[in-house]
């Protein structure tokens, strides 16, 4: 009987040191992996330690994560405002973990990091493109709030403008990476001056009509961002199909005025004179 109750016990310390283990056990980025993917696994679990709460475990991702971003090989991937929020984002969590902050504190980086990171991958989808109907929705209601008028309606609308600005800040790193400065810079300021203006409605002292035109300048930057068209994609000089025209030509001019300073050359050499024809 003791040694029934014995292997039982020891069955039940297995399957607990097993579960421990598993909970609080680091993925390992794939060692033939690239750099990319073993970022990818690095901001996947920061962002999982994050959810959990487990700050060690945390720290130790941030930790290869903030050495790794660090790589010169890897930042020739993507663009340098896209790298120097990444930096801004790892200093920052950085920073919560290290104080001793809640973790939903440093969740928010963890989110915005693994955004950015996944945004670096141009085979798939990105997940912050998923956060334009997001946008388009907090718009929506930000239009529908004015609308109401009075102050009711400006304090309406200043909630829904609050809840468009959150998600373009967490957003805003990925887009950094795949956007550039440009567009995100230009749909922060407008975010900023539609909330003054709102702000300046409550107490009556604003135009509708100015709200309005900032509507509507609002709606252009989200478009601009989400919907960049040909500009997004920069086309190297030598891909052209012009310069390939262009090159394939030059090629034809060159060899018919190389084969004709030979045969000039082999004339004057020998004395060869053509035969004129009466």
């Amino acid at each position: 009987m003791k040694f029934h109750k014995l292997m039982l016990l020891l069955a039940a310390l297995l399957i607990c040191s097993g579960y421990a283990q598993a909970s609080g056990e680091e993925a390992v980025p794939p060692e033939g992996g690239s750099k990319l993917e073993q970022l990818a696994v690095l901001a996947d679990g920061f962002y999982q330690a994050s959810m959990d709460s487990n700050r060690q475990l945390a720290y130790s991702y941030l930790t290869r994560l903030k050495r790794l971003t660090a790589d010169a090989e890897l930042r020739q991937i993507g663009n340098r405002e896209g790298w120097h929020a990444v930096d801004e984002r790892v200093i920052k969590a950085e920073s919560s973990v290290k104080d001793g902050r809640t973790a939903y504190r440093w969740r928010e980086e963890a989110t915005q990091l693994r955004l950015a990171v996944d945004a670096l991958a141009k085979e798939h989808q990105s997940l912050w493109m998923q956060y334009e109907q997001l946008l388009r929705d907090d718009l929506g209601r930000l239009k529908q709030a004015w609308k109401r008028g009075g102050r009711d309606g400006a304090q309406a609308a200043q909630a829904a403008l609050s809840q468009l600005k959150q998600h373009t800040e967490r957003l805003e790193t990925a887009a950094y990476v795949a956007r550039g400065a440009e567009p995100v810079n230009l749909l922060k300021d407008r975010i900023s001056y539609t909330a003054k203006l709102i702000r300046t409605a409550e107490d009556g002292d604003v135009k509708q009509s100015w709200v309005d035109q900032s509507l509507l300048m609002l709606t252009d930057a989200i478009d601009q961002l989400f919907e960049p068209g040909e500009q997004a994609v920069d086309v190297p000089v030598a891909g052209s199909p012009a310069w390939q025209w262009m090159f394939t030509i030059s090629l034809i001019i060159l060899a018919a005025l190389f084969y004709t300073g030979l045969q000039k050359y082999r004339f004057d050499r020998d004395g060869i004179t053509p035969a004129r024809r009466g």
